[in-house]
């Protein structure tokens, strides 16, 4: 969703991409964290944990790559949401530096 947002010193329009993703909301509740702008500040142990309790059926593509280029930081295509789901985890695995397989 594209807000348009008039500035309030002049007359020009800014455009915003507003985020909203129910899978965030649920990260960021499960971490603690206000707002989902403070995923990125998280510890990603405890992001990890969080999305290893979801099942990839529970969202849909669209929402774990949005979910993934969130928290990445990047812009990737996936051709499934297991593929998303698997990317964002590997990303969060190194990140936190664990190395058990089972999480």
């Amino acid at each position: 969703m594209i807000l348009r947002m008039k500035s309030a010193k002049s007359e020009d329009y800014r455009y915003y991409k507003k985020v909203k993703s129910e899978i965030l909301s649920v990260l960021s509740r499960k971490t603690g964290c206000t707002y989902i702008s403070d995923l990125h500040f998280a510890d990603a142990g405890l992001i990890l944990s969080a999305i290893s309790n979801i099942p990839e059926e529970r969202y849909s593509l669209s929402e774990w790559k949005d979910a993934g280029n969130y928290l990445t930081g990047s812009s990737r295509e996936y051709k499934d949401a297991a593929e998303a789901r698997n990317y964002i985890l590997g990303w969060l695995k190194r990140k936190s530096g664990r190395r058990c397989i089972g999480v």
